[in-house]
């Protein structure tokens, strides 16, 4: 199997996405793994192929995080893993590298119903595709999720974290809010939803990402057209909890 394909960034560098895929342990699954934090499809499934989702990982480690979350072998869909780690982690282009992903899989499988699924970095990934592109997803499932970059260096301005702070700035091109954090961040999209159903874990006491990031998109998409949200609020920090992700992947994947 080839995955092949290129995507050219707003400032005309070239992404791209290539190699053959070969199979790994396991009928039916393949991995393909391009350079510098490019995208990286991991097919698996155990049946005529019917759904799909993209499982959405930022600041690295995409591959083995997507096996950590235990999405792998779920009847009839392809499990579509995105590592955004490395450089230009913060780019709004990286909203249409997921598009054009989602897209390739559809050319292959038919316009089959697709999942965004993503914690914290991911998490914003997983909220920002159904604003960026109303109607290319049929679900959407964020734990911890960034909603607002700019609110996220000032969560990590508050807890002593320069080096993300300084990794921000440097990504936007300055101190956010501006207009490049801005089109990174899924509150500039969120009025665009429609049709969606949403799962949202947060927690009380995340100090990576505050409450209010989870707390203000659901406030948002009260009203929005077609709109179905399922919340879980629990005790701890910034702490994922990769069965419930699975478990409301599952749930999002009957839509």
């Amino acid at each position: 199997m080839i995955v092949a394909g290129t995507l050219t960034r707003d400032d005309g560098a070239a992404y791209s996405l290539s190699g053959t895929a070969t199979p790994r342990v396991g009928a039916g699954v393949w991995q393909d793994r391009s350079v510098n934090g490019e995208p990286f499809y991991e097919f698996a499934s155990t049946g005529p192929i019917s759904r799909a989702v993209y499982a959405a990982h930022q600041y690295g480690g995409g591959r083995g995080s997507v096996q950590g979350w235990g999405l792998q072998g779920i009847p009839g869909t392809v499990l579509v893993a995105g590592d955004f780690g490395g450089p230009d982690q913060v780019h709004p282009t990286n909203f249409d590298r997921v598009k054009w992903v989602i897209d390739d899989v559809r050319a292959r499988w038919g316009n089959i119903p697709f999942v965004v699924a993503g914690s914290s970095g991911g998490g914003r990934m997983a909220m920002g595709i159904p604003g960026r592109f109303p109607g290319l997803v049929q679900g959407c499932v964020t734990q911890l999720g960034i909603y607002d970059v700019a609110w996220f260096r000032e969560d990590s301005k508050a807890r002593g974290d320069n080096g993300t702070v300084a990794q921000i700035d440097r990504d936007c091109g300055g101190v956010p809010p501006n207009d490049f954090s801005r089109a990174c961040s899924p509150s500039h999209f969120v009025s665009n939803i429609r049709d969606l159903k949403v799962w949202v874990d947060m927690t009380d006491g995340d100090p990576v990402v505050t409450p209010r990031h989870s707390q203000t998109f659901l406030s948002a998409l009260v009203g929005l057209p077609g709109v179905q949200t399922t919340v879980r609020f629990r005790s701890g920090g910034h702490d994922p909890d990769y069965s419930w992700l699975r478990s409301a992947v599952e749930a999002a994947l009957q839509v």
